[in-house]
């Protein structure tokens, strides 16, 4: 940050420098910038990026301590995501009801609530809370991300045991496989929007997009035609995408099995 700009805008530069520099895995340069611009504003509220710090160092359980009593959403976000990482989905459930708000906040509160009411199985209430969310903020990209995902987990049976493998799909039995109109529109409507958010983001998050997408095209294709197109345009780029392959050996499709091995 330039020394001319008063210190809380130099500040705010030096936490987005931290952040950007913590994302691309440098953390001792993170640390060291975050202090710097903490001993310029030391008054100012950081403390989502410190607990993405802690996290970094101490694990996910010191970062939750730290967030322990949120005062913005920004924080309560960053709690509530660090409690789906741990598999205790029905804590931000109980927190929200103990919020008592009339009105959902649109963006990414909306969308980390949706997904714990979907790791409890809840879908109608995922499915409510985040069309809501995207009538507010239509472009909202982890909003359209959650949405999908909950399209495709509208035509899956609650019985699946990997239900709740929320990171990447785990491909179900046929038998607890929804082929209704509904759900087989709503997989099409998943697998265009999980295509449409992969061009626009960091190619490790693509391919997690990806995956997705062949997920929803595999379940509602007659023959595998589709989906091993997908599968060896997908597994050329990356040949060792093990979700990706997991997909792939199950549904039989055709890729460069030579490549990835």
């Amino acid at each position: 940050a330039q020394p001319g700009f008063n210190p809380e805008v130099r500040a705010k530069a030096s936490r987005i420098e931290a952040g950007l520099r913590l994302q691309k895995g440098d953390s001792a340069s993170a640390k060291k910038i975050f202090d710097e611009a903490k001993r310029i504003a030391p008054t100012a509220n950081a403390r989502v990026l410190e607990a993405r710090l802690i996290q970094d160092s101490q694990g996910v359980e010191a970062a939750l301590a730290f967030l322990n009593q949120p005062t913005t959403d920004d924080e309560r976000v960053s709690r509530w995501n660090l409690l789906l990482e741990l598999g205790r989905p029905k804590e931000i459930t109980d927190e929200f009801a103990a919020l008592q708000t009339k009105e959902i906040p649109a963006g990414d509160f909306s969308s980390v609530l949706a997904l714990a009411q979907l790791a409890q199985f809840d879908v109608a209430s995922a499915d409510q809370t985040i069309k809501a969310a995207l009538q507010k903020k239509p472009r909202h990209v982890s909003s359209r991300y959650v949405s999908a995902v909950v399209d495709y987990f509208h035509g899956i049976s609650t019985s699946f045991h990997a239900w709740r493998h929320l990171i990447w799909p785990v491909p179900p039995p046929w038998n607890l496989v929804k082929r209704d109109d509904a759900s087989r529109a709503r997989r099409n409507r998943a697998a265009q929007i999980f295509e449409e958010l992969a061009t626009t983001v960091l190619k490790a998050n693509a391919d997690n997009l990806r995956i997705w997408q062949l997920a929803c095209v595999a379940l509602n294709s007659n023959d595998a035609g589709k989906p091993s197109e997908l599968a060896r345009q997908y597994l050329d780029e990356n040949p060792a995408n093990l979700p990706m392959l997991v997909w792939a050996s199950v549904f039989n499709l055709e890729y460069d099995r030579a490549k990835s091995i």
